[in-house]
């Protein structure tokens, strides 16, 4: 399969981890305890940046959590949902 997409090479002015404090909606971070520390980066950044983010970290998972531990991974969505439902 070909993957040479124009679109995906677009370089972003400003980029978009410049952008990330403009985020004006509730934002959800899930992630698995046992994910890779690249991952654990990108989840700081995250945090550090993005108003009023909520992060979730899912014990005892990797980085497919909603496969790994479905049921802990669909209660974080559902009380996270619940939360900014108002």
């Amino acid at each position: 399969e070909n993957l040479d997409n124009g679109a995906l090479e677009k370089v972003l002015n400003p980029p978009a981890v410049e952008r990330m404090p403009e985020i004006k909606v509730p934002t959800l971070v899930i992630v698995g305890n046992r994910d890779v520390a690249d991952i654990h980066e990108i989840c700081g950044l995250l945090r550090a940046r993005v108003p009023g983010v909520k992060e979730t970290v899912i014990e005892g998972s990797g980085h497919i959590v909603n496969m790994e531990k479905p049921g802990e991974f669909n209660r974080g969505v559902l009380d996270f949902l619940g939360s900014v439902a108002k």
